[in-house]
């Protein structure tokens, strides 16, 4: 599932969060409107590696929840490639 990344106060993000959701994606809460500066960072590095890095625009910046454990290598590029563990 595609995650939208939100900021601002609690009665804005509501709303966007309700609407984000009918569109089936995952809203992600990155904090309040101090919070913006960060976010408005990741499109220059996106932009940068568009014309720099990765070399095209076909690409996505990820995020992976921490769930308190180590991620195994191994099983994280099963999943992205659609395989499973035995």
């Amino acid at each position: 599932m595609s995650s939208i990344t939100i900021i601002g106060d609690a009665r804005a993000k509501a709303d966007v969060t309700a609407f984000i959701e009918s569109l089936g994606l995952r809203p992600m809460d990155v904090g309040g409107l101090k919070m913006a500066r960060w976010l408005e960072g990741m499109g220059v590095v996106t932009v940068g590696l568009a014309a720099s890095g990765v070399g095209y625009w076909d690409f996505a910046l990820g995020v992976e929840e921490f769930t308190g454990r180590a991620p195994d290598s191994s099983s994280s590029i099963q999943a992205r490639e659609g395989r499973t563990h035995p």
